[in-house]
Parts: C-alpha cells; sequence; structure tokens
C-alpha cells in the first residue's frame, strides 16, 4: 500500500470523498506500494490567504506531486459568481483553490535549494457528483468526476497517472518555463528515495519540548501555592501544638514543613527541623528559597536550625564520642542523655521553642532515632519547660516503608509508642509532585489512591523496557539516554537502582558502565564515582546521582531511570518501587528483568 501520512483519519474529516480515497490508498497493495501520501496538508504560508489545505498531496515515482482538492458534493451549481456546494456557498473556484495550493507548494520546494524542476501538478476531483461543465476557465485535465470514476472502476492510481500524463503533455507545450520536462532525467531523479526526502522536508517528524528550565520554573509557581488540604494543616496549628501529619509521597510535606517553620518565626519563635536523609539537604535549600526568600534569612541567623539527626548530634556531644556514623555501635542511653541535657540548656537560650520532623517513619529503623523520640516527647511533657512546646512531625506511615530489619509502625502506634497518643493526626492525600500518569502508576504499585492529583498537564507515558541480561540492560539504558538527552541535560537525570545484588548477574552497576555511557552522563572524572555510587549534588552539567533508591527518598529529579528491577519475592519490592517512581517530577522510566514479567503483573502490566 502507499505510505499514508498520518496513516489515520482524523475525526474531523467528515467529507465522504476524502474518506473513499483514504480507504482506497489504506487498501490498494500494487500500483500504489511506492507512493508518498500526504493527507490534510496544511499550508500556513499561502500567497492569497491565511491558510490553505491540500486534502492530499500525492508523490508518484517517475512523475511528480499531484495536489488534490476533494468535492463530495453531490449537487453542484453556479449562479452570479457564486459556486454552491450543497449549500456552501463561495466565489473561490475549485481550480483557483487548488491551483493556488500547486503553486505554494512549488514556491515552498524552491527555497528548499535541494528540490529543483520538479513537476507539480494538480486536480480536481468531484467523487460523487457527475461534471462535464465546460469553461475557459478550468482545462479538462484539471477534473475527474463521478462518470470518470464510475468508468474506471473506482481504480483511482490508472486515473491520477493518466491526469498526471496528460498534464505533463499540457506543460511542455508552454514554451519556455517547462523546457526541463523534455529532460528524461527529470523523471528518473524523481525516485522513491527522492519522495521520501522531500516528505521530510514538507511534514517532518517534530519533537517539540519545554525546556528543563523551563520545566523547573512551572513546577516552582505550582508548588508556591498551598492546596486546601495543606491550609487545613496550617489552621490545625491554631489549636494543636502537638500534630502528626501523615502524608502521601508528593503530597507536599517538606513544602509544608518549611512553611510552618517560617511562620514560627514569625511568631518569634525559634525552630528546629530534623530529617533524616543527609541527600536532602540541597533540596530543602532549594525549597527555603522557593517559599520565601526571609526563610533563608531566619536560617541563616539560626532562627531556623535545619540538620539531620546525626548532624545535630555531631553538634553538641563530647569529642570522644564523634563520629556518629554508625548507628549499631551507639549506646543508646548514653546519647539519650546527651540530648536531654542539651535540650535544657537550650532551654536558659530560648534557642528551640518549635520542633519540626520531615521523613519521621525512618527515625523508628533507628536507634538513635527512636530513643530520641521519646526524649522529645519527655521534654515537652515537663510543663517546667518551654523547649520544644511545640512538635510537628511529618511522615508517610501508609506507603513508604522500605525497611525489612525492624517493624513498620501506623500512624496510631507511632502516636502512641513515642508520644503516649498525644499527636493531633491529620492526612494529605493529594499529590502536588508528580504528572498524573507518574501519580496513576504509583497508586497502582502503592496500592494507595490521591484525592486529587494537580499535575495533569504532562502526557509523558510511564516507559517499562524489558531486559535479557546485563549486555541488553545497558544497551537499552544507552538507547534510553541518547533519546532523552533530546530534551533533557544529564544533571535532570538520576538512576536509581532497585536492586544491588551483586550475585544477579542480570544487574548493572557503575563498573560496568562503558566511556559511551559515562560520555553520555557528562562525567569526565570517574573520581566522582565512591562505593559504587554517584553523589553529585553541586555538579551543574553531569548526573548528580546514581544510588539505590532507599538513599534517594526524600529527594526529586525530572527524570528518573530506575535499574535492576527485579527479585519480587522481597515483600518490600512494591513499597520501593512506589518510592522510587514518586521521585520522578516529569518522566519515569522502569527498567525489568523479563523474567519478572508474571509477578510484576499483577502490578504493572
Amino acid at each position: 500500500m502507499a505510505s499514508l501520512i498520518p496513516n489515520i483519519i482524523k475525526n474531523s474529516v467528515q467529507s465522504p470523498g476524502e474518506i473513499l480515497l483514504f480507504n482506497y490508498f489504506k487498501n490498494e497493495n500494487n500500483q500504489t506500494k511506492d507512493w508518498k501520501v500526504l493527507h490534510s496538508f496544511d499550508i500556513a504560508q499561502h500567497r492569497k490567504k491565511k491558510k490553505g489545505e491540500a486534502d492530499f498531496l500525492i508523490l508518484i515515482p517517475q512523475k511528480g506531486i499531484l495536489c488534490l482538492e476533494i468535492k463530495a458534493h453531490q449537487k453542484i451549481t453556479r449562479e452570479k459568481g457564486l459556486w454552491n456546494f450543497s449549500g456552501n456557498i463561495q466565489s473561490e473556484t475549485p481550480f483557483e483553490q487548488v491551483r493556488g495550493n500547486s503553486e505554494e507548494i512549488i514556491k515552498q520546494l524552491k527555497e528548499f535549494g535541494a528540490f529543483k524542476n520538479i513537476f507539480v501538478t494538480h486536480l480536481v476531483m468531484f467523487t460523487h457528483c457527475p461534471f462535464s461543465e465546460k469553461s475557459m476557465e478550468w482545462n479538462r485535465w484539471e477534473l475527474v468526476d463521478l462518470d470518470e470514476i464510475k468508468r474506471h472502476n473506482n481504480n483511482f492510481a490508472e486515473i491520477f497517472v493518466k491526469h498526471f500524463d496528460t498534464s505533463i503533455d499540457h506543460h511542455k507545450n508552454i514554451i519556455g518555463k517547462y523546457n526541463y520536462l523534455n529532460d528524461p532525467k527529470t523523471f528518473e531523479n524523481f525516485n522513491e528515495d527522492f519522495c521520501s526526502q522531500i516528505v521530510k522536508h514538507l511534514r517532518k517528524d517534530i519533537e517539540c519540548f519545554v525546556s528543563p528550565s523551563d520545566l523547573t520554573k512551572d513546577l516552582d509557581k505550582e508548588l508556591k501555592s498551598f492546596s486546601q488540604e495543606q491550609y487545613r494543616v496550617i489552621d490545625a496549628n491554631k489549636d494543636h501544638n502537638l500534630i502528626l501529619v501523615d502524608g502521601f509521597a508528593g503530597s507536599g510535606k517538606t513544602v509544608l514543613a518549611l512553611e510552618l517553620s517560617r511562620r514560627k518565626v514569625l511568631e518569634g519563635k525559634n525552630v528546629l527541623f530534623l530529617y533524616y536523609n543527609r541527600l536532602i539537604r540541597r533540596y530543602l535549600d532549594h525549597y527555603i528559597g522557593l517559599i520565601n526568600e526571609s526563610v533563608r534569612n531566619d536560617v541563616n541567623n539560626k532562627s531556623i536550625s535545619i540538620f539531620t539527626l546525626y548532624e545535630f548530634f555531631t553538634s553538641f556531644v563530647p569529642e570522644d564520642y564523634k563520629p556518629i556514623s554508625d548507628y549499631k555501635d551507639i549506646k543508646p542511653d548514653k546519647y539519650s542523655n546527651f540530648l536531654l541535657n542539651y535540650l535544657l540548656k537550650a532551654e536558659l537560650q530560648k534557642k528551640y521553642d518549635v520542633l519540626i520532623i520531615d521523613e519521621a517513619q525512618d527515625f523508628i529503623h533507628d536507634s538513635l532515632g527512636r530513643n530520641s523520640l521519646k526524649v522529645f516527647n519527655e521534654v515537652n511533657l515537663d510543663i517546667k519547660s518551654s523547649v520544644l512546646s511545640e512538635i510537628y512531625i511529618f511522615g508517610d506511615f501508609r506507603s513508604q516503608e522500605l525497611y525489612s530489619n525492624s517493624k513498620n509502625l501506623t500512624r496510631l502506634e507511632f502516636n502512641q509508642n513515642f508520644f503516649d497518643g498525644n499527636l493531633h493526626t491529620l492526612e494529605l492525600n493529594e499529590n502536588c509532585r508528580n504528572p498524573l500518569k507518574i501519580s496513576r502508576f504509583s497508586e497502582l504499585i502503592g496500592k494507595i489512591k490521591y484525592t486529587k492529583i494537580y499535575r495533569n498537564d504532562n502526557l509523558n507515558e510511564v516507559d517499562k523496557i524489558f531486559y535479557k541480561d546485563k549486555k541488553d540492560q545497558l544497551q537499552k539504558l544507552k538507547n534510553i539516554l541518547k533519546n532523552l538527552l533530546k530534551q533533557f541535560k544529564p544533571q535532570d537525570i538520576a538512576l536509581l537502582f532497585f536492586s544491588n545484588n551483586k550475585s544477579n548477574l542480570k544487574n548493572i552497576f557503575l563498573e560496568d558502565f562503558d566511556e559511551e555511557l559515562y560520555e553520555l552522563l557528562g562525567i569526565k572524572n570517574k573520581n566522582v564515582v565512591e562505593n559504587g555510587e554517584i553523589i553529585n549534588d553541586r555538579q551543574s552539567k553531569s548526573l548528580r546521582y546514581a544510588t539505590s533508591i532507599r538513599k534517594f527518598k526524600g529527594l526529586e529529579s525530572q527524570v528518573c531511570i530506575i535499574l535492576n528491577i527485579t527479585n519480587f519475592a522481597d515483600v518490600k519490592s512494591p513499597s520501593i518501587l512506589y518510592v522510587g517512581s514518586t521521585r520522578a517530577q516529569y518522566k519515569l522510566v522502569l527498567m525489568f528483568d523479563e523474567d519478572e514479567k508474571k509477578d510484576w503483573g499483577n502490578y504493572i502490566l
């Protein structure tokens, strides 16, 4: 069959003649097999009107280009210079219309210098009505009517070739202008490959996208406004000074926690802001400036003190007890006493009136974290103390539990175990971070339901790629990156390892990357690779993160590519993939071991 571009017909096309011809080209497999057919070809730079449209533009090898106008009306009249096509009145003749379109095509081809001496002709086809009228205004070869179509048994290819040859003979008789038609090479050179080049010029494949910097600006604008659900948390602060917010991934917990910090400083209070993952700091810095530049000043003058849990302890424990790097070696009682004594001293300096904890669900999987929570509650309950008189805790106790080495707690259990049930609990169930399709996939894999998804403007599918082995996964990663880098920069992409199990021979690691992959990722100095990962968050022109999903928790990237998705038997697998998926702000690519199709099918296929 002919190459139809596009190969589907618009729903808006109502003309039975256009539909008739479109279906002919779609089903004819012999005479037109090397033809190129452009349907509904728009001509934006028309010489006589703002815009023209050729119903069909047909490229016939060894011939030329036929510009075709379809008139599918059952009754056609002309009275006092006005044409009436079944009630559609117009002054322009169909022949003027198709000639104008044809001339514009010739003009465009000439402007593109490589296309010279191409014969372009035109034809009006009356598919549903006889038209035997003669006039000085048109030539007989310029039209085909219903009677001729019937004589040729709807063999449109035969009709077009016949009229093409008649048109060539007509133009050869025009002295001077069409001498090139007497040269056989004119038609020999108009071969199938040349037709393909013309198609690429006239209706090239296009790929338009918003720049990554503009994407970031758009997202920042969205983050600056709070939803009604988020305002409910802020308003609850008027009646409660002990609050636990349980929010899904992407619900805006971190931004909300920082906004609450800002409001507390405006009330004249000092804030201690704690979080768990040390990699989050750069994102906190971004959000601080995003919410209000005054927040940055509050941080600089210590009105808001931001630490990871371990940084906080390092700021006051005796030197003999540093570095605090491995929670397994920590003696809980000893460090609990250090914390209690420090907070009591802080009261004298009025240092911490308010405690805000982000990603609190991670604190319970660490002995230092668990004991710290108990101390915070103890200090708050001391009616003689003004330290930590307000506590606001943000976490996801329903869907971001990744640690299999300790018991997970619901928010009610967390509240009861560490704060004697005194925290007023609220939920955040809306998604402010992820575009619609990523949000829907996250709902599926996390077995949750967002009450509202704000970012419904993104049409990117969640790409699911299956690999056979290590070599295949590496090659497919290269292909993915080459495509993504047309729109995004290396620093906009995060590589997240679902599995770091080296006994699985299909898994890939940074040590498996060749020079081409490093070049694609903008990495010139391999020294940025430490302990098998890249944590390079200060870089502006190369990949910043290649790490595990667990370490990337709480962070985000415009593009996330999740590698080594395997071993679904692990009960934590859905939670891990949920967390990884919700890190993507615009594009998500998942790379699965093809042997996992059956197990993963319950979730993604």
